[in-house]
């Protein structure tokens, strides 16, 4: 069940399968987004996947040229220029200087 007031993150269903099999330990959300440490449920954009609650640990505010080898690994990633050529493949208007969150988290 999830509170009113818990903190709620879309998450494409190209994720779910890693996250739900504890293979993603972070998500690289592409724009501003205020997500704090703790308690976090992910819902999958469409049907077919349960929410997944996990516990953020972390959020690193950076910018999108410079996602790192270690958070792109961490979101499920070869690097972060792997990283970065899938966000540009289905968001393509986005530039170096766009604001990218780093949530790290343990499933709950």
């Amino acid at each position: 069940m999830i509170c009113e007031d818990e903190q709620v993150v879309l998450l494409e269903e190209r994720f779910f399968h890693g996250l739900i099999r504890g293979h993603i330990t972070a998500v690289l959300h592409v724009g501003d987004r205020a997500v704090s440490p703790g308690r976090l449920v992910f819902m999958p954009v469409r049907e077919g996947y349960r929410p997944v609650p996990v516990y953020v640990d972390r959020v690193i505010d950076t910018t999108f040229a410079e996602i790192d080898d270690y958070d792109a690994i961490l979101a499920g990633y070869e690097n972060g220029d792997a990283a970065r050529q899938a966000i540009l493949y289905f968001q393509p208007a986005i530039v170096g200087s766009t604001p990218v969150a780093v949530i790290r988290f343990e499933r709950d």
